[in-house]
């Protein structure tokens, strides 16, 4: 932005008679500076979400933000590439907060008709990282594990010695699968096992027993010991 641009937008700004209203040269940071306080004037706002927004606030608005362009300066696509450093910098929650944010402001901004439509509801949708599955346990460790759960204190107090060593170690059952086993599906002579497993709902609290469906008994079975 040269400087005198930015002597144009701080007079326009800075005009007596338009105080709040939105004009192209209007910044991404006077936006979200108004949208932050139109939410804590807003009672139905949680104060741990007016927190957060006041601090993801102060990363937009910062030397490293993207809150210096005006309306007219902005474009998707810088958006775009400030959100995805955010998100390596800084994790992909506070990049997504920041998305909220930056929608907010847009919004004024089309209360005010600077804008016909939101831009950020134009960008791609944000995704945070999914954590890896379970990790099989390398052969070579086993050993060392058989021994730290047979002299642990804790699990042989709760009695789980024989469910941590010969059911799960031994079968690769998982603990919901381990709790659901019933006797009447194991096959000793066949040295193997159906089992369903236990999962809790998340409307409802305790646990729902899911058996195996016919396709999945006609599968093959989990072996054991």
């Amino acid at each position: 932005m040269s400087l005198l641009h930015r002597r144009r937008v701080r007079a326009l700004q800075q005009q007596p008679w338009r105080p709040v209203d939105t004009t192209t040269v209007t910044t991404v940071a006077n936006l979200v500076d108004r949208f932050t306080e139109r939410k804590r004037q807003d009672t139905d706002t949680a104060q741990a979400t007016i927190g957060s927004y006041d601090s993801v606030a102060g990363v937009i608005t910062g030397p490293d933000g993207c809150g210096e362009p005006t309306l007219l300066e902005v474009r998707p696509g810088r958006i775009v590439k400030w959100l995805r450093s955010t998100a390596t910098s800084r994790g992909a929650g506070i990049a997504k907060t920041a998305r909220s944010v930056l929608s907010g402001a847009s919004d004024i901004a089309i209360e005010d008709g600077a804008l016909n439509q939101n831009p950020m509801r134009m960008l791609p949708k944000m995704k945070r990282p999914r954590p890896a599955g379970a990790q099989a346990i390398p052969p070579g460790e086993v050993p060392a594990l058989r021994t730290a759960i047979a002299t642990n204190k804790l699990v042989a107090e709760r009695d789980l010695t024989d469910l941590l060593l010969l059911l799960l170690l031994a079968t690769g059952l998982r603990v919901g699968e381990a709790c659901a086993l019933r006797w009447d599906e194991h096959r000793p002579r066949r040295r193997d096992a159906h089992s369903g497993r236990y999962t809790r709902p998340r409307a409802r609290r305790g646990h729902d027993l899911t058996r195996p469906t016919r396709a999945a008994a006609q599968s093959p079975c989990q072996p054991t010991p």
